[in-house]
């Protein structure tokens, strides 16, 4: 079969990323809960870029070279065991997992893969191949996140535009948000998603504006990180205290570009992370003088897959492609597939059409 490759971990993009001819066909593992789907459409995600970078080798490494990258797919059920929820012809979407490709986001950027039965869902017709696979991780996220939305809610989203953000955006508004600000360079497709107010980042510094200090935000979610993240703009007075039910929920760490090499850097990572969550919840709730700290791991209830899916197909939420998708299986397409990734401008999913479909 037909398959992305990463030779190795680091390098240049360009000489470890290959699209090759006869590897192996993955094969069923029996009583493993899995399945083999060809592959209709595979949606790269920030995971897939630390996976080939190495920088977070200690969770999120193949443990073999060469592998295949890619983890949210929609494709069509080919092999399952017998009594699965799922018969063969079926089409699905399924979301990265441990899989015969190896642990962490692998294995979809191919003709055929091995995904998790537990970790799939039937695509709903109304849904395009690209529109699952976009959905697969990100739109699960953005659905679980924005549960936490209250009606009548003052939003603002860091990072609109992105893959989470665009979700996010368009589902505070199905949650009855009164008012929903974003930052995003992109704001003409940022304000069509519901955004009332779109701040572009490199021009304005939205936690000085005196709007926002007589009205703050009540729920932020940070999809950017970085330094106008928690650090620069919980204490500004434009996002309400904990004590007056102010929530500033983390979806990408202040440093975005972190390392994770041994259980040492793992704590040292999650040390400000748990000190702050704990910080804005222990003190008595008249001394919170800054938001609730939440830190979204990513680590979503992967049996509401199925209801982030429906969701979408009911029109609560649009997935947002970026303009580049849907790239060809190409080796110029899968490179500027994980260039765009690399670079974090994307706006809206990077998705590869791996097979022709209607």
């Amino acid at each position: 079969m037909q398959a992305a490759t990463v030779s190795q971990h680091g390098g240049s993009l360009d000489e470890v990323v290959r699209v090759a001819n006869g590897v192996v066909k993955p094969a069923l593992r029996r009583g493993k809960g899995e399945m083999v789907v060809r592959v209709l459409a595979c949606a790269l995600a920030p995971g897939d870029v630390r996976v080939w970078s190495g920088e977070c080798d200690l969770m999120q490494s193949p443990g073999f070279f060469p592998y295949i990258p890619g983890g949210d797919v929609c494709g069509v059920v080919e092999d399952v065991e017998p009594g699965a929820p799922f018969k063969v012809g079926d089409v699905v979407i399924s979301m990265f997992g441990p899989s015969a490709a190896g642990p962490g986001p692998a294995g979809g950027l191919a003709e055929y893969a091995v995904v998790g039965v537990k970790r799939s869902t039937l695509k709903p017709p109304s849904l395009s191949p690209l529109e699952g696979a976009a959905l697969a991780s990100s739109g699960l996220t953005a659905f679980t996140a924005a549960a936490k939305i209250r009606p009548s809610d003052r939003v603002l989203v860091l990072g609109g535009a992105g893959g989470v953000g665009s979700s996010i955006v368009q589902l505070a508004r199905r949650r009855g948000a009164s008012f929903v600000a974003a930052t995003s360079t992109q704001r003409e497709l940022v304000a069509s998603l519901g955004a009332h107010v779109v701040h572009d980042y490199t021009r304005e510094e939205w936690w000085t504006l005196p709007a926002y200090k007589a009205a703050p935000f009540d729920i932020v979610f940070d999809c950017v990180g970085g330094l106008a993240g928690w650090p620069t703009c919980s204490a500004s007075g434009a996002v309400k205290s904990a004590s007056q039910g102010g929530r500033w929920i983390t979806i990408v760490p202040d440093e975005p570009n972190f390392h994770i090499h041994s259980v040492g850097q793992a704590l040292g990572h999650l040390r400000p992370i748990l000190g702050r969550a704990i910080a804005s919840r222990a003190w008595p709730p008249t001394t919170r003088v800054r938001p609730r700290y939440t830190y979204h791991l990513g680590i979503d209830p992967v049996h509401l897959l199925g209801a982030t899916a429906d969701a979408a197909a009911k029109g609560e939420f649009k997935v947002v492609l970026d303009s580049a998708s849907p790239l060809p299986f190409t080796a110029d397409g899968v490179l500027k597939a994980f260039h765009l990734q690399r670079s974090k401008h994307a706006h809206g999913k990077l998705v590869v059409q791996v097979a022709p479909h209607a």
